[in-house]
């Protein structure tokens, strides 16, 4: 048996890679989850408005980036900011 991953399946929705003799299971991906988010699913998650969105994107170490000339949010990266950004004025 070889000893990197050895199947790769969906289970409810996630894509796993299936370990080899000796190795655990991991969680590739989940197909539902999205690495980034536009303004307005930055609004939805935040409960804020399109402004204060677009305030939050302008600072200089709010994790944005810009796909083309459009902005995105690191969704791994905004826990830490926020938790960063406790008792901030933000807007």
């Amino acid at each position: 048996m070889a000893t990197g991953l050895c199947h790769v399946f969906m289970r409810t929705g996630e894509l796993i890679a299936r370990g080899g003799r000796g190795m655990e299971d991991k969680l590739v991906l989940k197909p539902k989850d999205k690495l980034l988010i536009d303004t307005k699913e930055l609004c939805q998650v935040l409960g804020i408005g399109t402004n204060t969105a677009r305030e939050l994107i302008r600072k200089p170490d709010f994790p944005v980036l810009y796909v083309g000339n459009r902005a995105r949010v690191v969704v791994s990266k905004l826990d830490k900011w926020l938790e960063d950004n406790v008792g901030a004025d933000i807007g």
